[in-house]
C-alpha cells in the first residue's frame, strides 16, 4: 500500500503465536488486501470522511473519526479505498493467542474462533486499550513488557465478549489432549528430567495457557502436573 512506516513496532521481534504492533501513514488509494495470517485491529489516528469497503456485492461508504477502530479477520481478502491520506496503527493478533485466551475464558476447548470484517466500530474502550498498548510497546519504562502482556489479554477478552464467534468442542471432547500433543509432552518431559520442569513450559508445548493446561493435564492423567 502506498505510504510509509511511522512506528516500526514489534512485528519483527514478537513471537508468531503472540501479538504485535506497527504504525503507518498511507496515501489516498484503492487496494485489495489478501487474506492475512493474523487478525488485525486498525486504530485511526487521522480519519477520513470517505472510506470505502466492498462487502463482496457492493461498495459501502463510511466516515471515520479519530480513534475509531476497524476489525479485519484472518484468511479472508478484502477491498478498500480512502479518499485522503490517513494515519493508523495496526495490531496483529495470532490465531494461537486468541484461541488460548478463548480456552481460558470459556474453560473449554475451542474449535474455531471467527471475527467478521468490521469497517468501523466506535468502541472507546477498545481504542483506549490499543492506544495504551502502543504506548507501552514503545516505552522503555520498567515493567512495560509485563504491562503490555496484560493489555494483550484484555484486548482478546474484549474482542471475545463483543465481536468474536467461538465454536466450542463437544463436551465429550473437552479437556482432552490429542495423541500427538500427549506424545509431544511426553518427549519434552523425558528429555528434561534432569532439570526443573515448569507448568508454564509444559503448557507452551501443547499451546495452552498454564491454568487451562492444569485442568487438561488432570483430565488426561488423573493427577496434577
Amino acid at each position: 500500500i502506498p505510504g510509509q512506516v511511522t512506528i516500526k513496532g514489534t512485528v519483527e521481534t514478537a513471537p508468531d503465536n503472540g501479538m504485535s504492533i506497527r504504525g503507518y501513514r498511507f496515501d489516498k488509494t484503492e487496494v485489495s488486501i489478501p487474506g492475512m495470517r493474523d487478525y488485525e485491529l486498525v486504530r485511526w489516528k487521522s480519519g477520513t470522511s470517505n472510506l470505502g469497503f466492498h462487502d463482496g456485492k457492493q461498495w459501502q461508504k463510511w466516515s471515520v473519526g479519530d480513534n475509531d477502530v476497524t476489525l479485519l479477520t484472518r484468511g479472508e481478502s478484502s477491498r478498500w479505498y480512502w479518499m485522503n491520506d490517513i494515519e493508523v496503527s495496526h495490531i496483529y493478533i495470532s490465531q494461537t493467542m486468541m484461541a488460548k485466551v478463548a480456552n481460558e475464558v470459556f474453560q473449554q476447548d475451542v474449535d474455531r474462533v471467527f471475527i467478521h470484517h468490521c469497517p468501523i466500530v466506535n468502541d472507546a474502550k477498545l481504542s483506549r486499550l490499543m492506544a495504551t498498548y502502543e504506548m507501552e510497546c514503545l516505552s522503555g519504562e520498567p515493567g512495560s513488557s509485563l504491562f503490555a502482556q496484560t493489555l494483550e489479554i484484555q484486548m482478546c477478552i474484549h474482542l471475545l465478549r463483543q465481536y468474536v464467534r467461538c465454536d466450542l468442542r463437544d463436551s465429550d471432547h473437552a479437556s482432552r489432549l490429542t495423541n500427538l500433543k500427549r506424545d509431544q509432552l511426553q518427549q519434552y518431559i523425558d528429555s528434561h528430567l534432569s532439570c526443573p520442569i515448569s507448568v508454564k513450559d509444559m503448557a507452551a508445548i501443547v499451546d495452552l495457557s498454564p491454568s487451562y493446561f492444569v485442568r487438561v493435564f488432570g483430565a488426561a492423567y488423573g493427577v496434577s502436573p
